[in-house]
């Protein structure tokens, strides 16, 4: 198997879609998906990993949720409407101009944006990591189902710790304890 996610490597980002205000509420053990997307997104801060947030239609459904807009402040914002990131304009131009290996995926909802968002990765050569402890949807079926599918096309799906602890490699690694507290 191919080394996809080393300990330094420039070419990771980081995505979150749609982790909005009244979208939140509605999925399924959504506490515990918003806890794993802000240890996700404080850690790729730590890491200097470039973060990606995505807004649906923010105007009706709310910007995102409040302990995520806190640690992600600085990362790149992106109104949608589309379904598939790429199939925005803006966010497509900003991400694809950086020449990512590998991606890492958070948001909601699986079987929608997140699902349209990794197989658009995909078809363009991009390695899709889903953190499945941090994507969710309204129904579980929907999100095992988004899980099958994604992976069956050829995604990685892992959770939040293993990812982190993949980037790490080791204890030897100058973020490992900043990033241990984090999983703690």
């Amino acid at each position: 198997m191919t080394n996809l996610i080393s300990p330094f490597n420039e070419e990771i980002a980081v995505v979150l879609i749609d982790a909005q205000e009244k979208l939140m509420p509605a999925m399924v053990d959504s506490e515990d998906v918003i806890k794993h997307q802000k240890m996700v997104c404080t850690a790729a801060k730590i890491l200097n990993l470039d973060i990606f947030i995505t807004e649906q239609y923010p105007q009706g459904l709310g910007s995102t949720v409040k302990e995520l807009a806190e640690v992600t402040a600085e990362s790149k914002f992106f109104e949608k409407v589309e379904f598939s990131c790429l199939d925005n304009e803006k966010f497509a131009e900003s991400f694809l101009k950086n020449g990512y290996k590998t991606v890492v995926l958070m948001g909601v909802e699986s079987h929608i944006c997140v699902q349209q968002t990794a197989l658009a990765m995909l078809e363009n050569n991009i390695n899709v990591v889903v953190l499945a402890d941090a994507v969710a949807s309204r129904k579980v079926e929907n999100k095992n189902l988004a899980l099958d599918l994604m992976r069956q096309c050829g995604a990685f799906i892992t959770s939040s710790e293993s990812f982190l602890f993949s980037i790490l490699k080791g204890a030897k690694h100058p973020n490992f304890r900043d990033i241990s507290k984090l999983i703690k």
